[in-house]
């Protein structure tokens, strides 16, 4: 093989090795600036009407056509044919469309496949990953009487839903009064239950908030002998305690050569408000892990530790990692006073800053209370207004369609007069979520002097539910 090929292989591999993994990790979106959205054309759609044909699809469609229906419901949060969902869920043996209603119920909190999800959970015959996906669903509607069901799959020899099950266990449990967590701990010890599990296991009994796992969940913490995993969920357990005696542990944590154990820690201690946290955490923004810093900017966002904006604003300027940058952003947005409202206005409205630490400054804005910053919308829409085709203004106007905040009205209403046709069905989305029948006459105008197919569907849509 040729030798510059070979040197260059290896090149690639150690990049691969000491670049942060993150970056290579599947997002669940572009949030950066590169690239525009579009919107594919159907011409069935428009023919038939918008809703009618997704439903149609849905009853009799082929399963890829009802999988992408499904799939679009959920990215536009459009819950108008929950009561045909609920049919196709029980009607269809296609594991990806079962999971993806269980993954879209689960987002809006609607507990009406509850039912259905412990009937995946009890059939051995159900695929792995809807049970996942039913787990996931049951606890994100706080539905514990699967609890014993999951207890059945913790104790099957060989069973791949252990993580599933406790995960559901740690968030449930404790609204399930028979759940006796002596019978998890004694699985600490039991030499056929799984060790892998064990860590997954130990955050469990913390959100259990179990008094008789809690001694010695802080004795691991501390034993420097003890296996790394088990050391790095201890962590997160305390934090599921919540109790302040731990942050010493936690502290001392921090001063290890383990970096992971480091971010555990650091992470954990976001989740208590004492001086001796709030003190540990400051520390851990100078930290050369990054993965640390990462975590310290979270918890003070989390703790809403003012003294330490000055460092916030520091990471956010001239920190070399981007996540970093993002957290300490969002974190500033947390804090709610003038000054960090000032500073997050800055960093959304400074073209200087690139677009992904823009929109990180819009979700934490959009997370703690948009009102505020209406001078700083105002000004990204003026300045966006004339552009054709922004591929940030899009972003932004995607993030803000999907908001409640009363605010936004106004910016849906401009949304509809720009020239941008994505922009276009963000503001009709916006309109048509939060159901401001004051705008529909806006709507109307649109219909009437836009020939974009996917605009005019998704605002005759719109207007059907006005």
């Amino acid at each position: 093989m040729n030798k510059s090929l070979k040197c260059g292989g290896f090149v690639l591999i150690l990049f691969l090795l000491i670049a942060p993994m993150d970056n290579y990790l599947p997002a669940q979106e572009d949030e950066g600036g590169n690239g525009t959205e579009t919107e594919e054309e159907n011409p069935q759609e428009e023919t038939e009407g918008f809703l009618e044909y997704r439903r149609n699809t849905l009853r009799f469609g082929i399963n890829d056509k009802i999988l992408e229906v499904v799939k679009s419901l959920r990215a536009e949060k459009d819950e108008r044919l929950n009561e045909q969902l609920k049919k196709t869920i029980q009607e269809t043996k296609n594991p990806q469309i079962q999971q993806e209603i269980l993954k879209f119920f689960r987002e809006q909190k609607n507990d009406s496949l509850t039912q259905q999800a412990h009937d995946f959970l009890t059939d051995d015959a159900a695929d792995q990953e809807t049970r996942r996906a039913a787990f996931r669903y049951l606890s994100a509607v706080e539905y514990a009487k699967a609890v014993p069901a999951a207890m059945d799959i913790i104790s099957e020899p060989g069973s791949r839903l252990i993580a599933s099950a406790l995960q559901y266990i740690a968030e449930t449990g404790k609204d399930f009064e028979e759940l006796d967590d002596s019978k998890l701990i004694e699985l600490l010890d039991d030499p056929t239950f799984p060790r892998n599990y064990r860590p997954e296991l130990l955050r469990t009994l913390g959100k259990l908030k179990s008094k008789q796992a809690f001694e010695r969940i802080i004795t691991i913490v501390k034993d420097p002998g003890a296996e790394q995993a088990m050391r790095w969920f201890a962590c997160e357990a305390l934090a599921g305690y919540g109790d302040p005696s731990a942050v010493t542990a936690l502290s001392e944590a921090l001063q290890t050569e383990d970096t992971t154990l480091r971010t555990y820690a650091v992470a954990a201690l976001g989740t208590f408000s004492t001086e001796e946290a709030k003190k540990a955490v400051v520390g851990a923004t100078k930290d050369n892990f990054w993965k640390v810093r990462l975590e310290a900017a979270k918890a003070l966002g989390k703790q809403r530790h003012l003294p330490a904006l000055e460092i916030l604003e520091y990471q956010i300027k001239h920190d070399p990692v981007p996540q970093i940058r993002a957290a300490a952003v969002k974190a500033v947005a947390a804090m709610g006073t003038k000054e960090s409202e000032k500073i997050v206005s800055e960093v959304f409205t400074d073209s200087s800053y690139k677009p992904d630490l823009r929109l990180a400054a819009l979700r934490g804005m959009i997370e703690k209370d948009i009102t505020p910053y209406r001078d700083a919308l105002d000004t990204v829409f003026d300045q966006q207004g004339d552009k054709k085709q922004s591929p940030f203004f899009q972003k932004v106007c995607r993030e803000l369609s999907f908001s409640p905040a009363p605010v936004l009205k106004d910016y849906y209403a401009r949304m509809l007069t720009h020239h941008d046709p994505v922009i276009n069905i963000h503001g009709i989305r916006g309109i048509r979520l939060n159901g401001y029948g004051e705008l529909k006459h806006a709507v109307e105008e649109l219909v009437d002097r836009s020939s974009h197919r996917s605009v005019l569907r998704h605002a005759r849509s719109a207007l059907d539910s006005l």
